[in-house]
C-alpha cells in the first residue's frame, strides 16, 4: 500500500473515489473542507500495488488557542471498504505522520457504520482509537446515530405507500392547506438562518451563523439545496439537503413557531 497527501486545490481524485463510493460521504470531500475555511485540510489517497484507489481520509485541523499544537478530525471518514484493514491502517498511519507537521496530539474519527458492526470497532481499537461511550443528545461534532432510508428502486407512490397513515394524512393536509415548497441558493441563507434560530432557542441546540449555511449552499453548488415552505407567502420552514453520489442527506431543517398546524415540515420532508 502507498499513500499520498493531498492539498485542498489537487483533490478531484479523492472527490470523484469520494463520490462513487458506496461508503463515501460528502464530508470527507474537499468542498466540505472550503465550508470549513478555518480548519486547514488535508486529504490522503491510499494505493495498492496495482495504483487502484482503495481508500481516502480527509482530515481537518483545527490549531489549540495560544499552543502550537493542532486536534485533527476525519469527519465522516475514512472511506474504504468496512473490513479492509490494510487500507483503513495505511491511511491513519500517514494521518498521525501528516500530523507530527502540526504537533497534532489528537485524531478523532466518526465514520458512519452500521450500529451492528462491532468488527470495525474493533479494527479502530486495534490502530489506538478509543471507543466513546454511548451520548444522549449533540455531545459529538456529528450526530451519534442517523436513518438511512433505502429507496431500492421503488417508485415515489411505492415510498408514500409505505409510511404511516397519519404521516400520509398530514403530507395531504399541508397541501389541502395550500404550503407551497420552494427551491432556494444561499439568496436565502438569512431568512433559513431566522427560522434557524427560533428552532435552536425552542429546542435547545446550537446556533450556527448564517453566513454557514451560506457557505455549504455555495461550496456544493447544484449538490446542496435549501428547500421552504411557504404559507400565505412566508416562509415558515426550510431544510438543507446534500446530494452526493447514491446518497442525499438531510443536513439542517428549521421551522418557525407559527402556522405549525397546518404541517410543513411534513410536507417539506416529502
Amino acid at each position: 500500500m502507498k499513500t499520498q497527501i493531498v492539498d485542498i486545490n489537487n483533490a478531484a481524485e479523492l472527490d470523484a473515489f469520494v463520490e462513487a463510493h458506496e461508503n463515501g460521504h460528502f464530508m470527507q470531500t474537499s468542498l466540505w473542507g472550503k465550508v470549513k475555511s478555518d480548519w486547514k485540510w488535508f486529504g490522503i489517497i491510499c494505493r495498492n500495488d496495482s495504483g487502484e484507489i482503495t481508500g481516502t481520509l480527509a482530515v481537518l485541523l483545527r490549531k489549540i488557542s495560544k499552543l502550537p499544537y493542532h486536534m485533527m478530525y476525519g469527519v465522516r471518514g475514512p472511506v474504504c471498504a468496512f473490513d479492509d484493514k490494510e487500507t483503513f491502517s495505511a491511511l491513519i498511519s500517514a494521518a498521525k505522520e501528516e500530523g507530527k507537521k502540526y504537533n497534532a496530539y489528537e485524531l478523532k474519527i466518526d465514520k458512519d457504520v452500521p450500529i451492528d458492526n462491532k468488527e470495525y470497532e474493533a479494527m479502530a481499537l486495534a490502530e489506538g482509537f478509543k471507543f466513546k461511550g454511548r451520548t444522549v443528545n449533540f455531545e459529538d461534532y456529528q450526530c451519534r446515530c442517523v436513518i438511512r432510508i433505502h429507496l431500492n428502486g421503488r417508485t415515489e407512490d411505492e415510498v408514500f405507500a409505505a409510511f404511516h397513515s397519519d404521516h400520509r394524512r398530514k403530507i395531504r393536509n399541508a397541501i389541502k392547506n395550500n404550503v407551497e415548497i420552494k427551491i432556494h441558493g444561499s439568496e436565502m441563507a438569512d431568512t433559513f438562518y431566522e427560522l434557524m434560530k427560533e428552532t435552536c432557542e425552542r429546542d435547545g441546540f446550537s446556533l450556527r451563523s448564517a453566513k454557514y449555511f451560506a457557505n455549504i449552499l455555495d461550496c456544493f453548488g447544484d449538490k446542496a439545496r435549501l428547500y421552504m415552505a411557504y404559507y400565505e407567502g412566508t416562509p415558515i420552514a426550510g431544510a438543507i439537503s446534500v446530494l452526493w453520489g447514491d446518497k442525499v442527506w438531510y443536513f439542517y431543517g428549521a421551522s418557525s413557531n407559527s402556522e405549525r398546524k397546518v404541517m410543513p415540515n411534513h410536507l417539506l420532508q416529502w
